[in-house]
């Protein structure tokens, strides 16, 4: 094959090849555009041509020529994807003295290779070539803060940065600008210096509290109890202020009623004396009285107490009449003072019925 046509063919496979003879101030953030198929999925005419440009790149790498060793690592890895021909991609960089470029290349190889037994020493060797490069670099790591609703695009510079991954970058000021659905919603203007490692914080959209969470309790410890909701009180019943007249009524009435009560009893006290001398006249063997026909004749040593008796009945029938007056009044009058506190707004309906010795009050206020 002629020389042009392997380098067309090489550039069919492979975009790094072609970016660093083509354009070499140009940086492409990662060959992972450029892969061809896994080892697992290969033939064995493409293993064999992976192989060939291998054999290739290790002769020049040997030589230092490390321009030609880029370009046929990079073919190598364009037909199967190793993450050997990868590292030696990166070796090569770093040899031209991109450090920066070299380093994101070791980022991939080292995911590629991860979980891998085969790969297990090509990794810790990455490890450290990434650990030189990084020396010799800035290293930002981007996150994001808050609720993004489109598209994030991240530029360090003109470049395409990814995002919560480590990307080296040349050391000096940086302009990092972030992006949601073409319109920049955050900028950062930082000077990070060779070997020094930063996290930017770019925001995208709102951003909520975290929610509180209880810490696990320790091994022997009881789990923790949720307090119980709080349960506000009842409202408390507002009441209407009391007026000065309805006070007045409350005062009186109980006043009125208390005296009308004392007069209740006072009628009863000569109610019982009346009847203690009523039940003696009743009983001729110890008043010595007999009955004539239609009237009762008794001794005359008796008269005053009959006149006693008659006058205590007498009183005992003011004094319930009075006081039963009175109570009904006091009552009247608490009855009108209970109304006035509660308002017009609620309806009162009270009755006040005599009974027998005693007035009873039936109603609702």
């Amino acid at each position: 094959m002629l020389p042009i046509m392997r380098f067309v063919s090489a550039c069919r496979r492979t975009l790094l090849a072609c970016s660093l003879v083509v354009a070499p101030m140009l940086t492409v953030v990662s060959s992972s555009h450029a892969q061809g198929v896994s080892i697992e999925s290969a033939t064995d005419a493409q293993k064999k041509e992976a192989q060939s440009h291998y054999e290739r790149g290790a002769k020049a790498f040997d030589q230092k020529k490390y321009e030609d060793a880029f370009n046929s690592f990079a073919a190598s890895y364009g037909v199967v994807r190793s993450p050997n021909a990868h590292m030696m991609m990166a070796r090569a960089l770093m040899g031209l003295g991109r450090h920066a470029r070299a380093y994101n290349e070791l980022v991939v190889v080292e995911e590629e290779g991860a979980g891998n037994p085969k790969y297990a020493p090509t990794v810790e060797r990455s490890k450290e070539l990434r650990a030189e490069a990084g020396q010799k670099v800035a290293v930002v790591t981007i996150k994001l803060v808050g609720e993004k609703a489109g598209p994030v695009r991240v530029l360090i510079g003109d470049q395409l940065a990814p995002i919560d991954r480590a990307f080296a970058v040349e050391p000096g000021a940086l302009s990092i600008k972030a992006f949601v659905s073409d319109q920049q919603t955050d900028s950062k203007q930082l000077d990070v210096p060779a070997g020094q490692a930063q996290v930017v914080e770019l925001k995208v959209g709102e951003t909520r509290p975290p929610p509180v969470v209880a810490p696990p309790p320790k091994p022997g410890e009881p789990a923790p109890v949720a307090p119980p909701p709080v349960v506000p009180p009842p409202p408390e019943e507002e009441q209407a202020p009391r007026s000065p007249a309805a006070t007045g009524l409350l005062i009186g009435g109980t006043a009125v009623t208390l005296l009308g009560l004392g007069g209740m009893a006072v009628g009863a006290g000569f109610y019982f004396a009346s009847k203690e001398d009523h039940d003696f006249l009743s009983d001729p063997e110890q008043s010595g009285c007999r009955t004539e026909g239609d009237r009762t004749v008794c001794p005359e040593s008796l008269a005053e107490r009959i006149d006693a008796g008659r006058e205590n009945q007498r009183n005992a029938q003011i004094a319930v009449a009075v006081g039963g007056g009175l109570t009904a009044i006091g009552v009247g009058m608490l009855i009108g003072g209970g109304v006035l506190t509660r308002g017009t707004s609620e309806s009162a309906s009270v009755r006040v019925l005599p009974g027998i010795g005693s007035l009873m009050i039936d109603g609702v206020f």
